[in-house]
């Protein structure tokens, strides 16, 4: 069986600057404090004209081991764990808006 993935798009009213030092370069620190799971990576983002950002592409790969067969049930709480990830780093940055200024 070959590789799934999954991408998505999706806005937020964060701005892109400060959601990328939180997701991307401080990931390690703090995904860990804010949920035990993480996606893989967030490939790309843009300013979107509110001032927030449009994540223009959230990948997760899954690389199944050999015989072992990925339905669709797992493919969407694979994307729905990404998606509560994402939205935790979300929330966090709006109720402290001085984080990753």
């Amino acid at each position: 069986m070959g590789v799934h993935t999954l991408s998505d798009e999706f806005s937020s009213p964060v701005p892109a600057p400060k959601l990328f030092k939180a997701l991307i370069l401080d990931a390690d620190n703090l995904l860990p404090k804010l949920m035990p799971q993480a996606i893989k990576s967030i490939d790309a983002f843009e300013s979107s004209p509110d001032g927030g950002t449009k994540c223009t592409s959230l990948n997760q790969m899954y690389h199944p081991k050999p015989g072992a067969q990925i339905n669709e049930e797992e493919i969407k709480a694979g994307k729905e764990k990404g998606m509560a990830v994402y939205r935790a780093v979300e929330a966090c940055l709006l109720a402290n808006p001085e984080a990753y200024a």
